[in-house]
């Protein structure tokens, strides 16, 4: 049996990929089943279910769940649409994260993971070439030629299917905020701090009596004008 752990599922099914390839040397004949199973054996290995299930339930950490959690926040947008180029920034900067974690895994574990990239052909959100982190355990018995996938999304969703300038939630906790405000005509009138806190932040802003227009406010997080929009200030 062999076992894969790729994130290789979209809405739009499988069907419309074109061009498919798996970017592991010998993963293909691995999935075939035709390799021989004394390369990738453990030093040590555990057969008793018992231990096998007992080690998965120890390994697993709540602390640790939380850290990848936050570690992927710090990529902002994870939309398929994304930047694929960047080294910080986008989906692109997000797959290689994850499959840096995958090698990490498996230098851990004698190096029997094999790792790297599930290519393919699809145009969504006006992105034509995609990848996906794909990992296989090659299994010991050759002649069991079942296969157990497992998978996960690392992708994220906004409100719009394509917007790819929506950040991934909890990106900025913990980060320093500034509310700028601002006239028409670009002259700061106030600025207020703020460190910016998970759920919703407030900040109270008193204009003083008599004054009405127009106005901006920006949010600037951590040095990065985020977003401006304007508010209406009525006497």
């Amino acid at each position: 049996m062999r076992i894969v752990c790729p994130r290789l599922c979209l809405a739009a099914g499988l069907s419309a990929q074109t061009n498919l390839q798996l970017q592991i040397p010998g993963g293909v004949d691995i999935l075939k089943g035709n390799y021989d199973p004394a390369t990738y054996a453990q030093t040590n290995p555990i057969n008793q279910h018992n231990l096998v299930l007992a080690g998965i339930q120890s390994d697993v950490e709540p602390d640790s769940l939380y850290s990848l959690l936050v570690g992927l926040k710090q990529f902002g947008t994870r939309n398929t649409g994304a930047d694929t180029t960047s080294t910080t920034q986008g989906i692109g900067a997000t797959r290689n994260w994850i499959l840096d974690k995958f090698e990490q895994y498996s230098s851990r574990r004698e190096n029997r993971l094999l790792t790297g990239f599930f290519q393919f052909d699809q145009n969504i959100c006006g992105v034509g070439r995609h990848k996906n982190v794909v990992a296989i355990l090659p299994g010991t018995d050759t002649s069991n030629k079942e296969i157990l996938i497992i998978e996960g999304h690392f992708d994220s969703r906004c409100e719009g299917v394509c917007d790819t300038a929506c950040y991934a939630p909890g990106r900025y906790i913990g980060k320093d905020a500034i509310i700028r405000i601002s006239d028409q005509n670009g002259k700061v009138l106030a600025e207020l701090p703020k460190q910016v806190e998970e759920g919703i932040n407030e900040i109270l802003y008193e204009h003083g009596f008599g004054v009405e227009g127009i106005f901006l406010y920006s949010l600037i997080v951590d040095g990065e004008l985020i977003d401006t929009k304007k508010m209406v200030f009525a006497y």
